[in-house]
């Protein structure tokens, strides 16, 4: 050799493993990739069975629960999932076997558990010298090896990255290719004695006691029992690598106290690469050395603890080449708040701190809407003529959202779509709009009047009875009350529901249970709103053409009288909402058959005015989540501008 230290073992023809780092890095990102990505598709499929309420209370449980079950399902995906990790680390590793080169997945499948692990511990050192099956035994070995990694969670890692060192001093020391295998596997065995000490001491948060200290000594000695079998095929090197790398060259080392020469060269070489890796890498514990300060390190402690010759070889290892092999723990070491960053994480578990990453970016992708479909959307109008032509404040314009439409009656938007009822069923839009005929979703449901939410729940009527539908395939669900009629309404304080016709008011008590219903209002009436406060309820009189107003009880408080030609939707402006300094809260929108909007001011003793004019026969409205009125008229739905009618929308002047 080029430094004239001795040659580790004799010479061999055995099989070989080589490197696949391409297919260990795709399988590295795998575990991290597939958890979080199909986490992301079950939240996807959870928001769009369950679509997000509009109320802001069952906005924030909705969140809730499907931050909950997405996190549960990601830890569940991430336990599974880090299972694979060592086989990564199987395919990343060149190393030489006795005979036939064991299945790399084959070893990866035999890794004990738990429960296995004492008695493959037990049997590998009984095994000791037995010659024959060779191969069977590094197999054994190996999955000894991976069972580490679980074992002693803290240092999860540290025998690949020492393996690593080592090669790279391997090449220094200019050792032979039968020498450089030989060396792998001592440098990937060196603390496989670690099995036989208690994980609770290897993963104590603090420094061990006096016994624990003791215990911990001890593993170079059971380690060198473990590989005992191993040579007559490597030699006694091998054996003194597992066993000698806590000794140092001035004898002060453990567990035998040996000195200078005396200690096995595989002993002193990973000693060495032992050494460097605990000072460079990131521990809960401490903070790491950057490379230059861990090269620093060796060279004073040369001669002492190292033995010279090996420490000289390492220094002649570019700077570069040890930035690669630690990673980022080397390039962030100089930074003191991110080199203490390591710190702060091994807080908190391994798979809690990758689970608050991954989970994190779920819920931001959803957020954002680049995860979820069904996040709110930037409404687009279609190109096309406004059905109104005249226009008086706080409306300035309108814009077609949906068209080629057959009498549309009920109509809805919430944060993320567009549904409007006719004849026998119900379309779904975004709120981008569309046509008809191109609608998201059809459905012939039969609920072709009055849709409503409240508390995440869905519902629509078909004249004669109040169901619960999906939103997002239109599908009629469970039968909520056999009463109906041309309106239907959800006061969010109570969850209730209320339902005019032409027999009366009914309202429909605890409708997302066992619900009750009972007749409030006698009368004939078309549509239905409900007052910000939830105390009034507004109906058209049919029989009048004026708005009626009555509170929870029965009792009429509101009477106006608004168009001859029929008052059919309405919607309430919510509170908190003005147009250059006049109050609108709570004013009445109405939407007539004569093709005009008209308001109602109820700040200035209910005055009426038109508010825009010009539009065909007219049926329902609403107040979208936007803040924008929607108003359905012979062939189309409109929305009319500027959106600030609700009270997340912005206030003008």
């Amino acid at each position: 050799m080029a430094t004239g230290v001795a040659s580790i073992g004799a010479s061999a023809n055995p099989s070989r493993w080589s490197a696949r780092p391409a297919l260990s890095s795709l399988t590295r990102f795998a575990v991290f990739a597939v958890p979080v990505v199909v986490a992301a598709v079950i939240a996807i499929i959870a928001s769009h069975l369950y679509p997000p309420p509009f109320d802001l209370l069952p906005l924030v449980g909705w969140w809730v629960a499907v931050f909950g079950f997405t996190a549960i399902v990601l830890f569940l995906l991430e336990l599974a999932a880090r299972r694979v990790l060592p086989l990564a680390v199987l395919l990343n590793m060149t190393l030489q076997f006795p005979d036939r080169a064991p299945s790399r997945f084959e070893v990866y499948r035999r890794r004990p558990s738990a429960r296995q692990l004492r008695q493959e511990i037990e049997k590998a050192m009984a095994d000791g010298t037995v010659a024959g099956e060779r191969a069977q035994r590094a197999e054994t070995i190996l999955t000894l090896v991976l069972s580490l990694s679980a074992h002693d969670s803290r240092t999860r890692g540290h025998a690949e990255r020492v393996r690593i060192f080592a090669e790279m001093l391997g090449e220094s020391l200019a050792l032979t290719p039968e020498d450089k295998d030989r060396l792998r596997w001592a440098s990937l065995l060196h603390d496989i004695g670690k099995l036989m000490v208690p994980a609770a001491i290897l993963n104590k948060p603090g420094k061990p006691d006096a016994d624990e200290w003791a215990a911990l000594q001890q593993h170079p000695t059971t380690g060198g029992r473990l590989v005992q079998a191993f040579t007559p095929w490597l030699g006694t090197e091998l054996v003194g690598a597992v066993e000698d790398h806590h000794e140092k060259f001035d004898g002060s080392g453990y567990p035998h106290g040996s000195r200078g020469k005396k200690i096995s060269l595989g002993g002193r070489i990973v000693s060495v690469a032992d050494s460097f890796e605990v000072m460079t890498a990131a521990r809960p514990y401490k903070r790491p050395m950057t490379a230059s300060a861990a090269r620093e390190e060796l060279l004073r402690c040369s001669g002492s603890h190292f033995d010279p010759d090996v420490v000289r070889a390492f220094l002649n290892i570019s700077i570069a080449r040890m930035w690669l092999a630690i990673g980022l723990s080397a390039l962030i070491a100089p930074i003191p708040a991110l080199a203490r960053l390591p710190e702060r994480l091994g807080r908190w578990t391994r798979p809690a701190t990758t689970l608050t990453t991954s989970t994190a970016l779920v819920v931001v992708l959803g957020i954002s809407g680049l995860l979820n479909p069904y996040a709110p959307q930037k409404p687009v109008t279609l190109t096309g003529d406004s059905a109104y032509t005249k226009f008086a404040p706080p409306l300035v314009t309108s814009h077609p959202v949906v068209t080629g439409l057959s009498l549309p009656i009920g109509l809805f938007a919430d944060r993320s779509r567009f549904l409007v009822s006719m004849g026998t069923g119900m379309e779904r839009f975004s709120l981008n709009g569309g046509k008809h005929g191109h609608a998201a979703a059809t459905q012939t449901n039969g609920l072709q009047w009055g849709i409503a939410l409240v508390r995440g729940h869905y519902y629509g009527e078909n004249g004669s009875a109040v169901y619960e539908f999906n939103p997002t395939t239109l599908k009629r669900g469970r039968l909520v009350a056999p009463v109906g009629g041309q309106g239907l309404v959800a006061d969010p304080f109570t969850g209730d529901l209320f339902v005019s016709g032409p027999s009366g008011i009914d309202r429909i008590v605890n409708p997302e249970g066992h619900a009750t219903f009972k007749l409030v209002v006698s009368g004939s009436f078309d549509g239905i709103a409900l007052s910000p406060d939830g105390k009034t309820i507004y109906v058209p009189n049919r029989g009048d053409d004026h708005i009626d107003g009555y509170n929870v009880s029965g009792h009429k408080v509101f009477d106006v009288k608004v168009s001859p030609h029929g008052a059919d939707g309405m919607a309430v402006v919510a509170d908190g909402v003005s147009d250059h300094g006049r109050d609108l809260s709570g004013d009445i929108m109405v939407n007539a058959n004569d093709g005009t909007i008209d308001l109602i001011d109820v700040h200035d003793h209910n005055r009426v005015t038109v508010v825009a004019a010009g539009g065909s026969r007219g049926d329902f409205a609403t107040v979208g989540a936007d803040g924008c009125l929607y108003a359905d008229l012979s062939d189309r739905v409109e929305r009319l501008e500027p959106c600030i009618f609700a009270p997340t929308a912005r206030t003008l002047g």
